[in-house]
């Protein structure tokens, strides 16, 4: 059940760092057509079209977004189901309430990729990365019976670790993302 679970939890991360590039190029990809920022967080397609309509007669923009917005959903999704596993699989071999998290932050990534609002997007994530925060607490407290004595109790230590300072950054990143976006 063990390898089960963290060939899920790679699976995930995979998904999670695909996201990662997607978003990367979409950012590179609207910064060299100067695509204004208030406009990338509409999510009404009039919206869209009437700017393309006005300052670029090339439906490539339009055919770009809906490339970006299918692949980041698609591995933001599979990313949290594969995470959801990995709670369940956990939970049935530590028999630990507070695998839950993992669980409902999969969940509730799930959601937010599939949401097709950017508020209701932006709302289930925030929520999902502060579960993925109490995950990454348990896991630092969670007494794994690691072997120190050789390198891959180490190195697992170090991967609970770094998903707890990972964790830190989402939810922070999100917090920056959501005061942003009341302040504009």
């Amino acid at each position: 059940m063990a390898f089960i679970s963290h060939v899920c939890f790679i699976t995930a991360s995979l998904f999670y760092l695909k996201l990662a590039f997607v978003e990367l190029s979409w950012f590179h990809y609207t910064s060299d057509n100067d695509i204004p920022n208030n406009l990338l967080g509409e999510d009404d397609d009039e919206i869209w079209s009437n700017y393309i309509a006005k300052n670029n007669n090339n439906s490539s923009i339009e055919d770009t977004r809906d490339s970006y917005y299918i692949e980041s959903k698609q591995s933001y999704s599979l990313g949290a189901i594969f995470f959801v596993f990995v709670g369940i699989l956990d939970w049935a071999r530590y028999c630990d309430i507070l695998n839950g998290f993992m669980i409902f932050a999969g969940f509730a990534g799930v959601i937010s990729g599939v949401s097709t609002s950017t508020f209701h997007e932006r709302l289930w994530d925030l929520i999902s990365v502060h579960l993925y925060l109490g995950e990454g607490y348990n896991l630092l407290k969670r007494d794994h019976e690691y072997d120190m004595k050789n390198g891959y109790g180490i190195l697992f230590r170090c991967g609970d670790f770094f998903f707890l300072f990972g964790s830190i950054l989402d939810v922070s990143y999100c917090i920056v993302c959501c005061v942003y976006d009341m302040i504009m």
